[in-house]
């Protein structure tokens, strides 16, 4: 059920805080795996997987530029080995487009963003974890997961996930983590000062 295709779309979502569309449009012209880094140029819009097309993305601040690290990147390079032999098996294949992650039943052409919240629910039942959660339930971990980090600030964690600089989203999940913070900062000034 969980292909490598499936797999490492979640991880990309999880260890990047992509939105599902920006993540589901994603073209492998997109990916500079020597940098390690994601352009977040377009998302995929569509009323199903064979017709499609692109958009800009959500607002001005989600045209950016988001780096990753080795899980990503060994996800990526895993997931360009499963396309090849895939591609080979393929009876009919997307001509017109690269794309990242693809539809499980249709080789080539995007994963459906409707069809994913479904999709997740069925693999989490499986594993016997909690079905409330979904896609975007992915980029709010994210989010929480930075915040908790006292290296990483608010106006960073902003701009990787592509939200404004004033976002009452990314600000209530923020000072909701740090709050919880507050209580260990002495510690941190102590070892701060005396090393």
């Amino acid at each position: 059920m969980l292909t490598t295709n499936m797999w490492a779309f979640f991880v990309v979502l999880s260890y990047t805080g992509l939105r599902i569309s920006e993540a589901a449009g994603l073209q492998w012209e997109d990916i500079d795996m020597e940098k390690r880094t994601i352009d977040v140029n377009k998302q995929i819009y569509g009323t199903s997987v064979l017709k499609y097309s692109f958009i800009p993305p959500k607002n001005e601040q989600s045209e950016r530029i988001v780096s990753f690290g080795d899980t990503v990147a060994k996800a990526l390079r895993l997931l360009q080995e499963w396309q090849k032999d895939e591609r080979l098996s393929a009876k009919k294949f997307n001509p017109k487009d690269n794309f990242v992650f693809w539809c499980p039943t249709f080789p080539g052409y995007p994963v459906q963003v409707t069809g994913m919240g479904n999709f997740m629910r069925k693999v989490l039942g499986k594993a016997e974890l909690p079905t409330n959660l979904t896609p975007h339930s992915l980029r709010h971990t994210h989010v929480s997961l930075l915040a908790s980090n006292p290296r990483v600030g608010l106006p960073e964690i902003q701009a990787r996930i592509g939200h404004k600089s004033n976002s009452k989203v990314t600000e209530l999940i923020y000072l909701h983590v740090t709050k919880n913070r507050q209580f260990e900062i002495a510690d941190d000034f102590e070892w701060a000062i005396n090393n």
